[in-house]
């Protein structure tokens, strides 16, 4: 009998880390193949050596962790991934009969090949699958997204010159951009993936999932193949991306501010570099941008995305607005 596949393809900033750490590495209703970042790596993809405990299939397949890669690729061949897939699900295929879990949020990233062809590519690949997409309000994306990078987004996601900017111009910058700021067109999205995977796509408001809340959070069990409550126990009282957001955020935004866009790690030892996150993660401020200091800004957000939200509350009835995003 061949395996059903479920695959979580994000959005990023949206808790995909913690649901990696936190609710797919612990279940038994499925074999976890999902993408894996350990709490310590600064965002390095995971390794036997940097994970314990973790039970991902990543971990010791390195195929799969390339495979992943080549879905989001502009430089990776459509035959290539073929080849690709078929090794790879083959290999995972082959020691489990339950259902297989795969997780990578840069499915739905903003860098990379478009996201209707990361979609077409998941198609081609596993075209039965049940599809899970995690979102969260703009407004929140755009903030916690500037935190991680605040740098003009259209230089990618590791920019040469790393000129930090303003919150107010990340976001001028977004939305003038008909590729970046359509990457988070929720209701686009949707209709891309059911268009392809039909009535197997479920959408997940972030807010009322790590909330809790009874609609969003069966629906999330329902695809896993657990109880609801088994989803709560596993999710409550966990930080929205505690791998990163108080690491990750704050190490990265202050130790690239500090160098004024010099390539410090070209210059210091390992072991200075290393000493040089300890104690800025240590002793440092909280660097997260609070919204609300920037009503303006906040209002545009709100604005450039409110029509696609309503569309996208029509189609699946979440009730978006009592999340705030419109």
């Amino acid at each position: 009998m061949e395996n059903k596949f479920i695959i979580h393809v994000g959005y990023p900033k949206t808790g995909s880390k913690t649901l990696q750490k936190h609710v797919f590495t612990n279940l038994d209703s499925v074999h976890n193949a999902s993408w894996y970042w350990p709490e310590s790596s600064m965002g390095k993809s995971a390794t036997p050596k940097t994970v314990v405990n973790a039970r991902s299939e990543m971990i010791e397949n390195p195929n799969l962790k390339e495979w992943y890669e080549m879905l989001v690729s502009n430089s990776t061949g459509e035959e290539e991934i073929r080849k690709k897939t078929k090794e790879v699900i083959e290999s995972i295929s082959s020691k489990t009969d339950k259902p297989i879990l795969l997780s990578y949020e840069k499915l739905t990233g903003i860098y990379g090949v478009s996201l209707r062809q990361r979609a077409a590519r998941l198609k081609s690949a596993l075209p039965h699958s049940e599809i899970i997409i995690v979102i969260r309000s703009q407004v929140d994306m755009l903030r916690s997204l500037y935190d991680y990078l605040p740098y003009d987004p259209r230089e990618g996601e590791y920019p040469s010159k790393r000129r930090i900017i303003t919150f107010d111009s990340f976001v001028d910058i977004w939305l003038s951009d008909n590729d970046l700021r359509e990457s988070f067109n929720f209701h686009n999205t949707t209709q891309i993936y059911k268009d392809l995977f039909g009535e197997s796509v479920t959408i997940i408001p972030f807010e009322g999932l790590f909330s809790l809340d009874d609609k969003p959070l069966s629906a999330f069990a329902d695809v896993l193949k657990i109880p609801k409550e088994t989803l709560a126990t596993l999710l409550r009282n966990k930080h929205e991306n505690e791998a990163s957001s108080v690491r990750l955020h704050k190490v990265r935004s202050i130790y690239y501010a500090l160098t004024f866009g010099t390539p410090v790690h070209r210059i210091l030892p390992r072991r200075i570099q290393e000493l040089l996150v300890t104690v800025l993660n240590r002793h440092s401020p909280s660097l997260k941008t609070r919204v609300d200091d920037f009503p303006g800004t906040k209002r545009k957000i709100e604005e450039a995305y409110e029509y696609c939200n309503r569309k996208l509350d029509e189609q699946i009835s979440v009730e978006l607005s009592t999340y705030g995003y419109y």
